[in-house]
C-alpha cells in the first residue's frame, strides 16, 4: 500500500491532463473537421532500445547515473551520455508508447500510461525490457483523454484500441467528444 501511495504521488503530475474537461459535442449531429486519436499497443515488443532518434515534443529530463534521460511525449526517452555535462552525446532511444512522465527506482523506470503502471528494467541502458504492466493502477485515469491544447470536436478515445500516442486531423462523422 505504501509503495502504491509513493508511486501515485510521484506520478501525479503526469495525470494532471485527465480532468473532467470533456463535454457533449454541440456539433454531434453533423460531419465536422476534428481530431482522431492515433493508437499503439503497449507490450514487450513495443518497449525496446533503438538508435538515437530525431527530437520531437520534449517534456522533462532526469539525470540517471552518467546519463541524461529526456522524455519525448507519447514516443519514448532520448538517452544521452552525460559523462561530459557540457557536451552530452546521444546514446540511444527507448521506445515507450504513451509515455508522458516517469520516475526511476532501483534501476526500474516507472511509467504511468493511462490507468496502467508500466515497469521497465533499465539496468542495462542498451537493452531495456518490460518487467510488468499493472492494469488499473491509477483509478479512472483513462476516462478523460483528450488532445492537449485543442478546442473543438474530436473522436472519443477507445482504450480497447491501445494507448493514445498522438492525434490526427480528419473529417469526423457525428463526433461525441468536444473540448
Amino acid at each position: 500500500m505504501l509503495f502504491k501511495m509513493f508511486v501515485s504521488a510521484s506520478l501525479f503530475i503526469s495525470l494532471s491532463t485527465c480532468g473532467t474537461n470533456i463535454v457533449e459535442n454541440p456539433a454531434q449531429s453533423e460531419s465536422v473537421q476534428g481530431l482522431k486519436p492515433l493508437y499503439a499497443q503497449l507490450s514487450a515488443e513495443s518497449i525496446y532500445t533503438d538508435v538515437t532518434q530525431p527530437v520531437g515534443k520534449l517534456q522533462s529530463f532526469v539525470v540517471f547515473r552518467d546519463y541524461l534521460l529526456v522524455t519525448e511525449r507519447d514516443r519514448g526517452i532520448h538517452v544521452l551520455d552525460n559523462t561530459d555535462p557540457e557536451d552530452p552525446v546521444g546514446k540511444c532511444f527507448w521506445h515507450i508508447p504513451g509515455i508522458r512522465n516517469f520516475t526511476i527506482a532501483n534501476n526500474n523506470l516507472l511509467v504511468p500510461v493511462g490507468s496502467r503502471l508500466v515497469t521497465i528494467d533499465v539496468s542495462d541502458v542498451d537493452n531495456v525490457f518490460l518487467r510488468s504492466i499493472q492494469e488499473d493502477f491509477f483509478e479512472d485515469a483513462d476516462t478523460n483523454v483528450f488532445p492537449e491544447g485543442y478546442v473543438g470536436s474530436f473522436e472519443c478515445v477507445d482504450n480497447k484500441q491501445g494507448v493514445v500516442i498522438g492525434w490526427e486531423e480528419t473529417q469526423l462523422d457525428r463526433p461525441k467528444c468536444w473540448r
